[in-house]
């Protein structure tokens, strides 16, 4: 509390002997791009860098603003230090110990190259031991089962029958797939789900008219139960799905329901986010908040929440992971339950259980901190194999 602490928002920058007045200086990555020049002057003792996965890319304006600063000593926190390639590694590390593994072309021949093209598991393994032998001075990894003592948390997954009328639509789109080749099975997947989660989305439709919608489809039926069993208890609840069409479906529905609108955060909503999340903390008794996985997945703490429900699950386990985490992490003061609610159909493995299954094979992948995230995803030949037998 007595650091004397200035915040740089976007507008004039002041010159660089302003910041010696100051202990501490807060500034975004865009602001820090956009004041490099006086920022780069600025003799600092310590330069650390928050979500350091924002500056993984060593060509962006904002690494090289960030790597031009003047430092005693530079940090770096992420949560999610590669993503799409061990590249980001190394360019988080560029920052942090200029040097330590080389030149951007002598990593990917030396590690990248080596890990990536191993001819086994075994060959893999040697070579990423050997670079977490490079690093295992300069970086500490914290996992959260080991240094925090968070409540309880409960995983359930919910399995439900399709209803006649889903199964007469999947039955359909299933036949027509396999007359159409590959590419009509690729395109069936995502009616597949929709099927599952919604069915009249199909259309274009957002709330049905006719009759009650949770006789038509049972895992709609599970959530507003879920909801209603949530609401006796006075306790709030995330909801998380990626089809923006079905989030504002639901939201109708929730308000028809419970009388509340809950907020619904994704790619449509820029602004605002952590307005709407101060509001939903700041509520009290029962409240819903829809969000896309991956609008929810860094930078937001929810933790008045201590339910989450998964109604489609993203491809990717990480992600997941991430976003049950908005309620999940310091802060949180109850059990934290959450659902995967999956349809089920009564001849053949459903494409929810499918995705299931090949997410829990990922999953032990996750704590890998040399796997990039990003393949972990589950992918369109692996659903595919798994619904039509083809093979990957």
């Amino acid at each position: 509390p007595d650091l004397r602490r200035h915040i740089l928002l976007p507008g004039p920058c002041p010159a660089p002997s302003f910041f010696e007045g100051y202990d501490l200086t807060i500034c975004s990555y865009d602001t820090l791009r956009r004041h490099q020049i006086t920022l780069g002057k600025v003799p600092w003792s310590i330069v650390l860098c928050d979500e350091a996965q924002y500056v993984k890319n060593p060509t962006t304006g904002r690494t090289t603003a960030l790597k031009a600063l003047k430092a005693d000593m530079s940090l770096a926190l992420t949560g999610t230090p590669v993503e799409n390639g061990l590249s980001e590694l190394w360019c988080i590390f560029d920052f942090v110990r200029p040097g330590l593994l080389g030149s951007l072309k002598e990593f990917r021949q030396n590690w990248e190259t080596p890990i990536v093209r191993a001819g086994s598991e075994d060959d893999r393994a040697t070579a990423s031991r050997a670079l977490l032998g490079q690093i295992r001075h300069n970086y500490l990894r914290r996992l959260k089962e080991d240094v925090l003592e968070l409540p309880d948390k409960h995983e359930n997954e919910l399995i439900c029958d399709l209803s006649p009328f889903q199964m007469e639509l999947y039955a359909d789109v299933i036949h027509e797939a396999r007359e159409g080749g590959r590419g009509k099975m690729l395109a069936a997947l995502q009616k597949l789900l929709m099927i599952c989660a919604y069915p009249w989305g199909l259309n274009g439709s957002l709330v049905p008219n006719d009759g009650d919608p949770g006789i038509q489809c049972p895992k709609l039926a599970h959530l507003l139960s879920l909801l209603d069993t949530i609401k006796g208890r006075g306790e709030k609840v995330l909801i998380f799905l990626d089809r923006i069409r079905v989030q504002y479906a639901l939201q109708e529905m929730i308000w028809n329901r419970y009388g509340i609108s809950p907020s619904v955060l994704n790619g449509d909503m820029t602004f605002g986010r952590q307005q709407a999340v101060k509001v939903f903390n700041g509520s009290s008794g029962f409240n819903v908040m829809i969000l896309s996985p991956k609008v929810g997945g860094t930078g937001l703490n929810i933790t008045s929440a201590n339910h989450v429900i998964h109604y489609m699950r993203p491809w990717n386990p990480a992600i997941e992971n991430q976003a049950t985490d908005r309620t999940y992490r310091i802060g949180q003061e109850k059990e934290v339950t959450v659902y995967t609610i999956t349809s089920q159909h009564p001849e053949f493995k459903s494409v929810e259980l499918v995705l299931n299954e090949l997410l829990e094979q990922k999953r032990g992948l996750a704590k890998d901190v040399l796997i990039p995230s990003a393949q972990l995803s589950v992918s369109e030949q692996e659903l595919m194999a798994g619904i039509f037998g083809l093979s990957t």
